[in-house]
């Protein structure tokens, strides 16, 4: 379904000069709490998503066509996300506040201590 409504997308752009951003998010549980350790890197936080959506809404550059994911910051020192937000950083110019690696990867990694 998402790739039809890019393609659809790219098709009102094209035919019509219409702006389309598309945001594929990550994961989404409405809240800040990871529920595994695969949140942690994929989980976009409420506030998060509320500042990247509001961007996308308000838009008024220069870009016509965006396909961006949606995450929070979620990057490490030993982990990084695979979701790349960085048309979202410079295009957009979210500035994600929320880091489940930094703050909750320690619950689902066990020490071997």
């Amino acid at each position: 379904m998402k790739g039809m409504a890019e393609i659809a997308g790219r098709y009102l752009v094209d035919a019509h000069a219409m702006r389309f951003i598309s945001i594929r998010i990550g994961s989404y549980n409405g809240t800040s709490e990871p529920n595994s350790i695969r949140h942690c890197s994929t989980l976009l936080t409420p506030r998060d998503c509320v500042q990247l959506f509001s961007l996308a809404v308000d838009y008024d550059g220069p870009v016509q066509y965006l396909i961006t994911y949606g995450r929070s910051a979620n990057s490490g020192a030993y982990q990084q996300s695979y979701l790349d937000i960085s048309d979202a950083e410079n295009v957009l110019g979210y500035k994600p506040e929320d880091n489940l690696i930094e703050t909750h990867l320690h619950r689902f990694v066990k020490n071997k201590q």
